[in-house]
């Protein structure tokens, strides 16, 4: 098998910012200050890692299933990300609201993303979170990459999606997910998905001109909380 050589990972700082944990040598642990990653990042990383060891040994047959799994799986949680932090953008809004008309109001519950799996219903969800704030529409590139996903988890014969075929040899009903040889372009996927999560992932300190989609829409909720938090504050409602 021919080696399929991967580019190495971006390594300026900013693009590791919320992506790797905090001096992440040692022992492998989680929580904290220090260690908790980027949760979809993490997933991506763990394809890329995957991949690399694959490569090295020219076997990327071994880790198909495994690999677009992970891959499959970080796209779905950053979209329910997406869903997650635009609505708490505003709830945070919505508590504003309140508070002016009674300063002892308690914060709006979050509604979280919805308990699904396929991209058909996870999309829409999040673009309507979106719509809700005012804030930019889902980048194309991500609707492009949800769609080429979709299209590889549908069977022709079954005619929709079913996100478990990325996961599993057989369905629920023990049929068998592959049942002819189908080549996966893993590599050409995680090279997709990275270009991507470029745009997507949050950078901290980065210049306003200078930024992505996801470090715009974070801001949008740092413009709302800051103030918010103040406006607590000065109501007694915040410990110094």
């Amino acid at each position: 098998m021919t080696k399929q050589a991967l580019p190495p990972l971006n390594p300026k700082p900013a693009y590791y910012q919320g992506v790797l944990t905090f001096g992440g040598g040692g022992p492998a642990s989680i929580g904290g200050l220090t260690r908790t990653p980027d949760l979809a990042l993490s997933y991506l990383l763990a394809a890329r890692y995957t991949l690399e060891g694959a490569i090295a040994v020219g076997r990327l047959s071994d880790v198909v299933l495994p690999v677009a799994h992970l891959q499959r799986h970080a796209v779905e949680v950053e979209v329910k990300s997406i869903t997650s932090t635009a609505r708490s953008i505003a709830q945070d809004r919505l508590w504003w609201s309140l508070l002016d008309q009674d300063d002892q109001a308690e914060p709006p519950s979050v509604k979280p993303p919805s308990n699904v799996h396929v991209f058909d219903d996870l999309l829409p969800e999040a673009a309507a979170a979106l719509k809700e704030i005012d804030f930019d529409e889902l980048p194309k590139a991500l609707i492009d990459v949800c769609q080429k996903l979709t299209n590889l988890e549908t069977r022709e014969a079954e005619g929709k999606p079913d996100y478990t075929r990325l996961k599993y040899l057989s369905d629920k009903r023990g049929k068998e997910q592959f049942p002819k040889r189908y080549e996966v372009p893993l590599v050409e996927h995680q090279n997709e998905l990275e270009a991507l999560f470029l745009d997507l992932v949050y950078v901290h300190g980065q210049p306003e001109a200078d930024q992505n989609w996801g470090t715009r829409l974070v801001m949008q909720g740092e413009y709302v909380s800051q103030p918010l938090g103040y406006r607590l504050y000065e109501l007694g409602r915040l410990d110094e």
